[in-house]
């Protein structure tokens, strides 16, 4: 007794770490008849603080029902004036019982073999989640008016768009969710339901429409991934400067753990100080035939700019309807002032046209030849004899974002939905990609008169020079003659 007192008044054992983790992944059970998982705890280490060399017992103790400890062997450890440390783990036998995320299940405990306790941690368990948004993409449109998508994986917690988002488009997340239990497993416990997905953004009136903040989704089967997308529009009021949007994740599986995840995403909403669109147009009447003469089509253009616009202008061009019309100095206000909108009704002719599907090019601009939007609106000929519309239930269209089609303007159908990127489900997408809006002028139309040119100036310059040498020349002549 006195040797064993003496023995522990010289030694000291201490825990260095506060808190101890067991990572547990409950994508191992991998068999219908597994019940647990044989997990190791992180290595933490052991010191001995005293003179003397010691043997201590390593537990875990204080765990919930279901877990099995398994004895440690008993270590001995150098006095101070010796390699005095020791680096040990634990293993356990772990039930499918936690929720996802951190949970403390117990204590670490180290004692003298005599039984005196010498120094304990928190042991935490450290549950995978088993849902998981494994690929989450951004497409948007960017301040110059380009089509730009920012892939983000599993890990990227905390996100941020790589550019500044346009004022009044759509910006669309394609995510990838995905069940990680093995198939082999029981499906009864492997199952993932009553899945919900929140988008919340930091500002309510970010987004047009007051759209859902929670989606309901389909169940998973273990190892199984849903592909979907959720697309809102940047309000046109929408205030300007960064801001957040927070998605969460939230699913039960078939032995009621619980998996919730959160990620932030953060953006700049940007208006531009030039930024004349076509907002909205309206074929009248809405269902046109061939056997129809003339067909009106009304426009609206916006300015969603922070600058007064003196000298806008708007051209319609379809080759193949014989439709060429521009006008110029169009004058718009700033976007926060009552007069930032223009509305036109145009009449076209229509000379036995062939019945398919025609493509509008509309275009704006500011500045008399600066192009700031381009749309191609389908107009559809119908066989006579369809009813014709009337105007209240023609066709309205909010054309909110440019389109990047190449589609000619000579009739032909275009493959490309307007103001949208095409995004590959494969698992190759995970590159960035600008797509360009503006599509080159037509050779055809020239829609605005163009501002001069440098070669102008310069012809202008060229005249004038030979204006000035031909008057100084006669100005010497004169001074000849009359002196002689």
């Amino acid at each position: 007794m006195v040797v064993l007192l003496a023995a522990s008044a010289s030694a000291a054992v201490q825990i260095t770490e506060s808190e101890i983790v067991l990572n547990v992944d409950y994508g191992s059970f991998n068999d219908d008849d597994q019940t647990k998982l044989t997990v190791a705890t992180v290595p933490f280490t052991l010191t001995n603080t005293g003179s003397s060399e010691v043997t201590v017992r390593v537990e875990a103790v204080g765990l919930p029902a279901g877990y099995t400890f398994t004895p440690h062997p008993d270590v001995t450890i150098p006095a101070t004036s010796g390699s005095n440390t020791k680096t040990e783990t634990l293993t356990l036998q772990v039930p499918h019982d936690k929720d996802g995320g951190e949970e403390t299940i117990g204590t670490i405990k180290v004692s003298l073999l005599n039984g005196v306790q010498e120094d304990t941690a928190v042991l935490k368990q450290v549950t995978k989640d088993m849902l998981i948004i494994k690929e989450l993409e951004v497409r948007y449109v960017t301040e110059d008016g380009n089509n730009k998508r920012d892939p983000f994986d599993e890990d990227k917690i905390d996100m941020k768009l790589s550019k500044n988002v346009l004022i009044n488009t759509e910006i669309t997340f394609d995510f990838n969710i995905r069940n990680l239990f093995d198939n082999d497993y029981d499906d009864g416990d492997s199952a993932i339901e009553s899945i919900e997905l929140d988008i919340e953004p930091d500002d309510n009136d970010l987004f047009s429409d007051d759209p859902e903040e929670t989606y309901d989704l389909d169940d998973l089967d273990a190892d199984q991934k849903h592909d979907f997308s959720i697309t809102f529009i940047i309000d046109e009021e929408a205030e300007a400067g960064e801001h957040t949007i927070t998605i969460s994740l939230n699913g039960e599986d078939g032995q009621g753990a619980k998996y919730s995840l959160e990620r932030e995403l953060k953006f700049e909403v940007e208006r531009k100080k030039d930024d004349v669109r076509v907002f909205e147009t309206k074929f009248i009447p809405a269902v046109i035939t061939a056997c129809d003469g003339i067909f009106s089509f009304e426009v609206e253009l916006k300015n969603y700019g922070t600058d007064d616009q003196k000298h806008a202008g708007f051209s319609v061009y379809n080759e193949a309807l014989g439709i060429n019309e521009n006008i110029v100095d169009i004058e718009l206000k700033e976007f926060e002032d009552d007069d930032n909108n223009w509305i036109n009704t145009f009449t076209f002719d229509l000379d036995n046209p062939a019945v398919k599907d025609y493509y509008l090019d509309l275009r704006s601009y500011v500045n008399l030849d600066e192009s700031t939007d381009s749309q191609m609106v389908k107009l559809s000929i119908k066989p006579c004899g369809e009813a014709a519309g009337t105007e209240d239930d023609s066709e309205d269209s909010s054309t909110n974002d440019s389109t990047n089609d190449d589609s000619t303007n000579d009739g032909s159908e275009s493959n490309s939905e307007t103001g949208n990127v095409v995004v590959s489900n494969d698992d190759s997408g995970n590159q960035e990609q600008d797509t360009d809006l503006e599509r080159e002028p037509s050779d055809v139309v020239k829609s605005i008169e163009k501002s001069y040119s440098e070669g102008d100036f310069l012809v202008a310059g060229v005249v004038v020079v030979i204006v000035l040498l031909v008057a100084m020349v006669g100005l010497f002549i004169a001074i000849i003659v009359k002196k002689s």
